[in-house]
């Protein structure tokens, strides 16, 4: 679960926040007036976040490619279920 901090406690704590999430392997959510604005996440949530973004563009444009006609909502929301049955199979045990 990540931890809410405030917009004024960041301007306080900035170091030992990033620390926190650094070493701590914290996700922290930045929020203003109660309302979550921004998310501090180490380099390495980042780039794992990058390269599923990669990923998943690399098969929707696989997929506009073997099939130019299909409408891209068709497409997205076929990788959308491919996706899930992915995390449905994973969170099953399988590979």
């Amino acid at each position: 679960m990540a931890l809410h901090v405030s917009v004024g406690q960041v301007k306080r704590d900035i170091s030992e926040l990033i620390n926190r999430v650094a070493y701590g392997g914290e996700r922290i959510v930045l929020t203003s007036r109660g309302k979550p604005k921004a998310v501090i996440v180490s380099v390495s949530d980042y780039e794992q976040l990058m390269a599923q973004r990669k990923a998943r563009y690399a098969v929707v444009r696989e997929l506009r490619e073997a099939a130019p006609d299909l409408p891209l909502e068709q497409v997205e929301k076929e990788v959308a279920e491919a996706v899930k049955k992915v995390r449905v199979d994973n969170a099953a045990g399988g590979d």
